[in-house]
């Protein structure tokens, strides 16, 4: 990173970033399991695990605390627990996995067994969950007048109200 200009300094504020290397996955082993193709999306769980999203494979790869691969969830398809196109993924409350992919959301324990699935057409193509499983996305609705709105969900993906709208 280059900044032409001098820095302000703030009191109490380092005037020095250091990065320091804290993980590397696959840096040792060797196999496509330490291989990703297009990562989405990386989430740690309360254990330390690591999941990661690769839109391009399909799958989830999940790995230890230490880097050391476990296991991957889910595959290219479109059956239950399969992908067409992931683009994101989100724990929640430290329970489940929710994986956005073309037209539905799908849903999976921690260790990877498939739980459902719930098709939506929502225009956002990564809604977030709370800690309580529902759902916040954007939707559209086209008409004389295009309108935008920010909602929050059921985990049935019922709406429950708007937050805010735009037209």
């Amino acid at each position: 990173v280059y900044n032409p200009k001098k820095p302000a300094l703030l009191p109490g504020i380092p005037t020095k970033l250091v990065l320091e290397e804290d993980l590397t996955i696959g840096e040792k082993e060797k196999g496509s399991d330490y291989v990703f193709e297009a990562i989405r999306t990386i989430r740690p769980d309360d254990d330390g695990n690591i999941y990661v999203l690769d839109g391009k494979a399909a799958a989830i790869k999940v790995f230890d605390k230490n880097g050391k691969y476990i296991k991957s969830i889910g595959r290219k398809g479109e059956g239950p627990g399969e992908f067409q196109a992931p683009v994101g993924m989100h724990i929640i409350s430290g329970k489940e996995i929710m994986v956005s992919s073309l037209g539905r959301l799908s849903f999976f324990t921690l260790s990877g067994d498939f739980l459902r699935q719930i098709t939506q057409m929502l225009w956002d193509p990564n809604p977030r969950a709370d800690s309580k499983g529902n759902i916040i996305a954007i939707t559209m609705s086209p008409g004389e007048k295009f309108i935008e709105e920010l909602k929050k969900f059921n985990p049935n993906l019922e709406p429950l109200f708007t937050i805010t709208r735009i037209e």
